[in-house]
């Protein structure tokens, strides 16, 4: 399924987009520069570890 939307939506289509890959390939590690610009603030220790550790907590 594709996903399509206006300037304001590309953050998330973007990070659709590594999930996808990220599903395709197997592979559970995100990649750094993956926007996180949609993630709600209950999220942020999910989508930006504070220990520097990008493999979630």
């Amino acid at each position: 399924m594709r996903f399509a939307g206006g300037a304001g939506a590309q953050p998330l289509i973007e990070a659709l987009q590594i999930l996808r890959e990220l599903n395709a390939t197997g592979t559970r590690h995100v990649p750094g520069n993956a926007p996180t610009r949609s993630c709600r603030p209950a999220w942020d220790a999910l989508c930006a570890p504070s220990d520097g550790n990008d493999s979630g907590p």
